[in-house]
């Protein structure tokens, strides 16, 4: 069963917030309205570097229409069996609490609460944030039953150590604010980019297309490293409307050129890699 979000922080002096109506309200009457869309915006003018930070509204629609065709699958499955695992091993009447940190347009959010409907009994809450008003517009048209927020992982709007699991799925993990939220014995799902990860993509983008080795991921402090689940396969066939929305979703569509573009769309790759590592972190 899905519980509301309650423990909110202001983004402001880190108070803890009530809902109100229909606003999130601090003891120092900061106060923070919800959408019609049904989202609330936690990112005030002094926690922002740009007017509208984070994904565009073509990236968003972009990774939106890529991530609907199900090619992600098998890393949504990946994360989903890590939170299966987690809340197996706890007892009936635990209230399980999970942040997607940067959770883009809601695709990982919501697909894995949908895989976790074997636990009705539990009571879960969820919370999606994201540094992008476009991406959480779109998160929160997914599902309207979960909490979404704009929001930056530099200062999470959360009250410490309540969050079972967090998930920094291709995005800027900032662990002492993980630290910080996540419980002791709770997990840090982290999905990253291999090596190979997109290299028919990039190539049609760049001239030359340097293979350089993963980096290496110390062990942030406060964390243990449980496990990496390699998630690595080959996408094919795919169409020029998938293909092009792929594009689109990375970085690499804004550094080519118009004729790099219009090779592509002539010509695009019969086969992308995908090649990405989950890494799981217990909080100690």
């Amino acid at each position: 069963m899905i519980t509301p979000f309650d423990s909110w922080a202001c983004p402001l002096d880190a108070l803890p917030m009530k809902r109100v109506g229909n606003s999130l309200i601090c003891p120092n009457h900061h106060t923070y309205d919800y959408t019609r869309a049904g989202y609330v915006h936690l990112l005030p003018v002094q926690l922002k570097k740009s007017h509208a930070p984070g994904d565009n509204k073509e990236m968003v629609q972009a990774r939106r229409t890529f991530l609907n065709t199900g090619l992600y699958t098998p890393i949504l499955n990946a994360v989903a069996q890590v939170t299966k695992t987690y809340i197996a091993q706890h007892p009936m009447n635990h209230r399980f609490v999970f942040i997607d940190a940067g959770c883009g347009e809601g695709y990982y959010t919501v697909g894995l609460i949908e895989r976790l409907k074997m636990f009705v009994d539990k009571n879960i809450s969820v919370l999606g944030f994201d540094i992008s008003r476009e991406a959480v517009m779109s998160a929160s048209k997914r599902n309207k039953k979960f909490d979404w927020a704009v929001a930056t992982n530099k200062k999470i709007p959360v009250i410490g150590s309540g969050a079972d699991g967090l998930f920094s799925l291709f995005g800027f993990p900032v662990w002492s604010e993980f630290e910080r939220v996540v419980q002791t014995g709770g997990f840090v799902a982290v999905a990253d980019t291999g090596k190979n990860h997109l290299t028919e993509l990039r190539r049609c983008v760049y001239e030359r297309v340097i293979i350089k080795e993963s980096a290496t991921h110390p062990i942030p402090n406060g964390f243990t490293l449980l496990k990496e689940v390699p998630v690595c396969y080959q996408l094919s066939d795919m169409s020029l409307p998938v293909a092009d929305a792929l594009l689109k979703m990375t970085p690499h569509y804004y550094r080519m050129s118009a004729d790099k573009y219009a090779s592509f769309t002539a010509n695009p790759p019969h086969t992308v890699t995908i090649d990405t590592v989950l890494r799981i972190y217990k909080r100690l």
